[in-house]
């Protein structure tokens, strides 16, 4: 449910309990002072980003100052970890925040002050994140219900899945866009006739756009234990290629009106797969001689 709308008094009371000088707030939005002032008057729009923002760490130091306040001891490999996550990028932050919120999960300690926060703590207004990580988010809850055998496992080892699914869902969506503009550019110039040709492309696309990526995608977790070795990337990247490529060559047939003979299907599929395979073997090397590879 989105939030309420911020008026000026509750930007001032947040930016006052963050204990934020009008210059600071302004260094931290990236406008100036006088914008800032604007905010607090009620002459100037507050943004819903900035909204969303301030209210949320307001809030979050509301919750920090309850448990402060409360009997509980702070978790200190919590602490750690979670500023083990500051400053990751990539692989290194999906790590280090599996392993904060694999903490939080087993530790008993976490779990009480997590519970003790949600009795007598203001409730956590909705995390203030970008439109894609808010598609991830979408994207994770309808994995969840998969059917189990389908389901991605939580943690580093579904990785490959959810990535792939959204890859999936992107090029659908791009594929929507783009038959879009070709039914457009038909009607206009008068093609009436087979107009709905794209609709059927999707038909066969999104499908296989979703199975491809997918399955990709769990040949990057099923490769995991040998992801750092010179045969699991080859393998990881030929055999997503095939898996991406053979989905898509599988339904190229229904939308072709010269379909294309099996035969040269495997063949074209062969050609991209093994261009992936030496991609592997070249990003392998990439990283050996980078030193992001631990050598054996």
């Amino acid at each position: 449910m989105a939030s309420p709308k911020m008026t000026s008094t509750e930007f001032a009371a947040a930016r006052e309990r963050l204990g934020w000088t009008l210059i600071e707030a302004a260094v931290e939005y990236n406008v100036t002072p006088n914008v800032i002032e604007g905010f607090e008057r009620g002459s100037v729009r507050i943004p819903n980003a900035i909204a969303r923002d301030i209210r949320f760490r307001s809030v979050v130091k509301d919750r920090q100052a309850v448990l402060a306040a409360s009997a509980l001891p702070e978790c200190a490999v919590a602490v750690d970890l979670n500023l083990a996550v500051v400053g990751k990028k990539g692989d290194d932050l999906l790590s280090a925040t599996h392993a904060f919120l694999d903490h939080l999960k087993s530790c008993e300690l976490c779990r009480q002050r997590g519970e003790y926060v949600e009795r007598h703590g203001p409730p956590l207004p909705d995390l203030p994140t970008s439109v894609l990580f808010r598609i991830g988010g979408w994207a994770n809850w309808l994995l969840d219900r998969l059917p189990g055998i389908m389901r991605p496992p939580e943690g580093k080892a579904g990785d490959g899945r959810r990535i792939g699914f959204l890859i999936g869902g992107a090029l659908s969506a791009l594929a929507c866009g783009m038959v879009l503009l070709f039914i457009i550019a038909r009607v206009t110039h008068g093609v009436r006739e087979r107009w709905w040709q794209g609709l059927g492309w999707l038909g066969f696309l999104i499908p296989a756009y979703f199975v491809g990526f997918y399955l990709a995608g769990w040949v990057w977790d099923v490769l995991r234990p040998v992801h750092d070795r010179f045969i699991g990337y080859v393998l990881r990247w030929w055999l997503a290629g095939v898996a991406i490529y053979g989905t898509v060559a599988l339904v190229m047939p229904f939308m072709d009106d010269e379909p294309t003979s099996l035969q040269e299907a495997v063949g074209i599929v062969g050609i991209i797969s093994s261009i992936w395979a030496l991609i592997g073997a070249g990003l392998w090397i990439k990283d050996r001689l980078w030193g992001k590879l631990a050598k054996r």
